[in-house]
């Protein structure tokens, strides 16, 4: 049973989450209401308040874009990896997706021929050859191994702890 706190600490989070849903709604009613406004002007040949109803519109995007900021492209070799090894992010959870990261990482970091420190050098790949080049099957089977050996790692150091 969550305590009294946490009851409220939840409660405000989703009051919050609810007034950033309203406030979402609005904005894409004004939106639709200015965009209309704008586009009547110029048809009818008021530039001026065109131009004023266009600065409300890009108000009303920039409002947006900070509740919703644009997601990053993920590549599709990686969704597929992911997808083909659920099982193990399942069960590693943010440990293993940082692991994941972390080989990925390795493998795309410049290599460094004056240190054999992984957090140093790496494999000197694109994303593209990560995923796409002639050893694309022992990429695929170091960025597997090597996930894996990062989080037995990770999962060796906390039993140490």
């Amino acid at each position: 049973m969550a305590t009294y706190q946490e009851q409220i600490a939840q409660w405000r989070a989703q009051r919050a989450q609810q007034q950033i849903n309203d406030r979402l709604e609005q904005i894409r009613s004004e939106y639709r209401e200015v965009q209309r406004e704008r586009d009547q002007a110029i048809t009818e040949n008021d530039l001026e308040t065109a131009e004023l109803r266009d600065m409300d519109c890009q108000q009303l995007e920039k409002e947006w874009a900070e509740y919703n900021p644009p997601q990053p492209q993920v590549n599709p070799q990686w969704q597929n990896w992911i997808r083909r090894n659920a099982t193990f992010i399942e069960r590693e959870g943010q440990r293993g997706v940082k692991a994941v990261t972390d080989a990925l990482a390795y493998m795309q970091r410049p290599r460094n021929p004056n240190s054999s420190d992984p957090r140093y050098s790496g494999m000197g790949m694109t994303p593209q050859q990560v995923f796409t080049s002639k050893d694309s099957t022992s990429s695929r089977i170091f960025l597997s191994s090597t996930a894996r050996s990062f989080t037995a790692s990770a999962l060796i150091k906390m039993r140490k702890r």
